[in-house]
């Protein structure tokens, strides 16, 4: 026997709490201390995932990334292809590139890692003449040639 999920909504429809499941508890119980029930298509979802309309218990939207991190690694490489191919050859872009790297990989994300949707990025590549969909782009033409 599959037991139903119950979970309690805040006054501003935040999932805040799930009861236990238990077959010692009446059906009736758990709607009397302000439960709801969780329709079995959406029982796989965490609490963050679900909404309340009205009496319905209903999915939210996944939330927006905020974070996207890219190895270091990885950004050298889309680089030095650019520069293998002859796409950068100014010495001024090539000291905005090193700097760049060293700084951003000091404050914006954890270890030797970039997180790509930190302002800070896009202030980076610009004057390089790219965007961080540049930078994807490029990151994922390097992946397919792997």
């Amino acid at each position: 026997m599959i037991l139903p999920r119950w979970v309690k909504f805040d006054a501003n429809g935040v999932a805040t709490e799930e009861a236990p499941a238990s077959p010692r508890f009446r059906r009736e119980w758990y709607p009397e201390h302000g439960y709801f029930e969780v329709p079995p298509e959406l029982a796989h979802l965490p609490l963050s995932r679900l909404g309340i309309d009205g009496t319905a218990v209903i999915e939210l939207p996944e939330p927006e990334a905020t974070t996207e991190i890219v190895s270091k690694k990885r950004v050298i490489a889309v680089f030095k292809a650019m520069i293998d191919a002859g796409e950068l050859t100014s010495p001024e872009m090539l000291k905005n590139i090193l700097g760049g790297i060293a700084d951003l990989t000091t404050d914006l994300a954890p270890g030797d890692d970039f997180d790509l949707l930190k302002p800070r990025v896009s202030e980076w590549l610009a004057p390089l003449g790219m965007t961080v969909d540049n930078l994807r782009a490029a990151l994922a033409a390097l992946d397919a040639e792997v």
